[in-house]
């Protein structure tokens, strides 16, 4: 039969995966964007509407076209994920790091 795989096991896989430095869904997501154009096409993580369309998190207004709109998208992940990536590997609870119950 199949090995059983505790709940805690894994957690501590998950764990390892983005809290690491080495972890592979950190590296994923430290190579990731969000939207990427290629040619007249644009590819996102999810949906384009009238009302996310141009928008960037603290940005504090809407893009003017679809080319600034997808490097300020990509830069505001890119800082995102670094800034999680600092704080987790400072130690810093709270700013970054899941918090568990172990």
């Amino acid at each position: 039969g199949r090995a059983r795989v505790s709940d805690e096991a894994v957690l501590d896989s998950f764990e390892y995966s983005i809290l690491s430095p080495e972890g592979l869904l950190r590296r994923y997501l430290q190579a990731s964007q969000l939207a990427v154009k290629i040619g007249s096409m644009l590819f996102v993580h999810g949906a384009v509407d009238i009302h996310n369309a141009g928008f960037v998190p603290g940005l504090g207004r809407r893009c003017g076209d679809v080319d600034e709109w997808v490097t300020k998208l990509n830069q505001f992940a890119a800082d995102q994920v670094s800034d999680f990536c600092s704080a987790v590997d400072a130690g810093s609870p709270g700013a970054g790091a899941p918090q568990t119950t172990r």
